[in-house]
């Protein structure tokens, strides 16, 4: 086989437009990634804003569980007196 320059030259040119063009694919893939990414962060931070509330909120019903038992042990304490002393 022949070589010349003349068909070096067409094929560095349609090499040149491969790379190019998968330079573009590559650039719109990082670019949609970028997009992606900041779609999630906001989507992360919505998600966690909601969640940080409910937490709140169930902190806000929850019973105080040192009143709770210091109740409970003054109901026993009574209820053991009173089993001693009715008898």
């Amino acid at each position: 086989m022949r070589w010349s320059w003349r068909g070096s030259a067409v094929r560095s040119q349609r090499g040149s437009s491969e790379v190019k063009g998968s330079l573009a694919v590559l650039v719109e893939r990082s670019t949609r990634n970028e997009q992606d990414l900041v779609r999630l962060g906001e989507d992360t931070g919505k998600a966690w804003a909601a969640l940080s509330a409910e937490v709140e909120a169930l902190k806000a019903r929850r019973w105080p569980l040192g009143v709770v038992g210091a109740l409970t042990g003054v109901a026993g304490a009574a209820t053991g007196a009173a089993a001693l002393f009715i008898r």
